[in-house]
């Protein structure tokens, strides 16, 4: 029998140290990793939009939409035209929109799908994606947590430029501007 060697060769059994250059130098992959990924990711989920031309009616349909995302309803009422306006108050317009609040959040996206034109008048159809949330979470008690649907804008060319015949989505109704009360003659 041989005699059971009590050396070791070179690599044998032994652990390997790390250096720590080789620690250093593959922490520093790791997070050049990780930063590309988090760029990768950042360009792709918040792209920005493109903005349209505002001097078009699909142009107008986008900021009127964005303003009223951003929770500018002063400014979403300005893109209405003064037809509209004397049908739908300004308090009455930025209420039916603090009133959706009330009771539901609405997230929702727009997408362009067709614009029609015909002298100084044209239609913007936008695909609306909405998604009912509440604190961050989906909710729809009595709708789908999600809804898709074409809603078209009417617009007229006005001195001022493209304006909404109507305000359309999300103010589906607007109560009018109240009647001038006749004022009485008092007799000295």
């Amino acid at each position: 029998m041989r005699a059971a060697s009590l050396g070791r060769r070179a690599g044998e059994g032994a652990i390997d140290r790390i250096t720590p250059n080789r620690w250093l130098w593959g922490a520093g992959v790791g997070v050049a990793v990780l930063a590309l990924a988090a760029v990768i990711v950042a360009l792709t989920v918040n792209r920005g939009v493109d903005a349209l031309d505002p001097d078009t009616p699909e142009g107008v349909v986008q900021r009127y939409l964005q303003a009223i995302a951003g929770g500018e309803y002063e400014d979403a009422y300005g893109f209405l035209s003064d037809e509209a306006q004397a049908d739908c108050a300004a308090d009455g317009f930025i209420e039916s929109l603090d009133r959706r609040g009330y009771y539901r959040e609405i997230r929702f996206s727009a997408r362009l799908t067709d614009v029609r034109m015909r002298g100084d008048s044209a239609t913007v159809r936008v695909r609306i994606e909405e998604r009912y949330e509440r604190g961050g979470l989906a909710y729809a008690p009595l709708y789908e947590p999600r809804s898709g649907y074409v809603e078209p804008y009417r617009l007229d060319r006005t001195d001022a430029g493209w304006r909404l015949a109507e305000p359309g989505y999300p103010v589906w109704s607007c109560p009018s501007p109240p009647e001038p009360k006749p004022i009485r003659e008092v007799e000295a």
